[in-house]
């Protein structure tokens, strides 16, 4: 065992904490995860738990890929502890944000599921997910009707567009930026491609799908732009992925 876990900081190369939001959360992590409560405080219990959580889950010693994600919480719980018991604790910068959704585990033990994670965002998430649940219809809208999309406050002057209301855009880009939604925004819609959709569909100028063309006769007809098309689904897949899926429109 030693051989195994006598040089586990080194190996992780923790610089900052993906799950750890304190000291009290470290211990609660090694309790939910180990076969025993460990009173907070109680450094041999910790050292015990972690042990005996690392030897079950490290995957050199059979543990599942499923379930790597707690042998690294372990590592990071334990970190926590024993830096403090140094007497060398962890910056307050260090930990990760108590954001929406961050508790290791529920209460029974298992990783929080996506309805956990909104259920704890409260009246909050509450109004996050309305206003959500509308910039997905309204690009649906877009799509149904042939129209531009855009957001409100940019060229207002464009009468038959699609707008998205300032307080849902506003909404969108808190989910966006704000250390609150960090795990939400990242775990659930996906970081990067949220990045993406949220910059080319929402940006400072409207976004259309389709464009206008006049025939031999005069005639004008609306047909869609296959490429921009693809971006504005792609942003209501992205919206959709992140709710929880009781709540998901249709």
């Amino acid at each position: 065992m030693k051989l195994l876990f006598e040089n586990w900081r080194e190996f992780l190369m923790v610089e900052t904490a993906d799950w750890v939001s304190s000291l009290e959360h470290a211990y609660e992590i090694l309790s939910a995860h180990g076969e025993k409560e460990v009173p907070e405080g109680d450094v041999a219990a910790a050292k015990k738990a972690f042990y005996a959580i690392a030897t079950k889950y490290h995957p050199d010693r059979g543990g599942a890929k499923e379930t790597l994600w707690k042998y690294h919480q372990a590592v990071e719980a334990w970190d926590v502890i024993d830096s403090a018991v140094k007497g060398n604790p962890k910056p307050s910068k260090w930990f990760a944000p108590k954001s929406f959704g961050s508790s290791a585990t529920t209460s029974s033990g298992s990783r929080p599921t996506k309805e956990d994670a909104w259920k704890a965002a409260g009246a909050s998430g509450g109004e996050m997910k309305k206003s959500i649940q509308n910039i997905i219809n309204l690009a649906q809208q877009s799509i149904d009707e042939k129209r531009s999309i855009r957001r409100e406050g940019v060229m207002d002057h464009r009468t038959n567009d699609v707008v998205i209301p300032g307080a849902d855009y506003i909404n969108l880009k808190r989910l966006l930026s704000d250390s609150n939604w960090q795990r939400i925004r990242e775990e659930y819609f996906g970081a990067e491609g949220f990045l993406q959709a949220f910059s080319q569909i929402l940006g400072d100028i409207p976004f259309s799908a389709f464009e206008k063309t006049t025939d031999w006769y005069g005639s004008d007809s609306t047909k869609p732009v296959e490429k921009e098309l693809k971006k504005l689904e792609s942003f209501i897949i992205v919206l959709q992925r992140g709710l929880p899926q009781n709540e998901t429109p249709i």
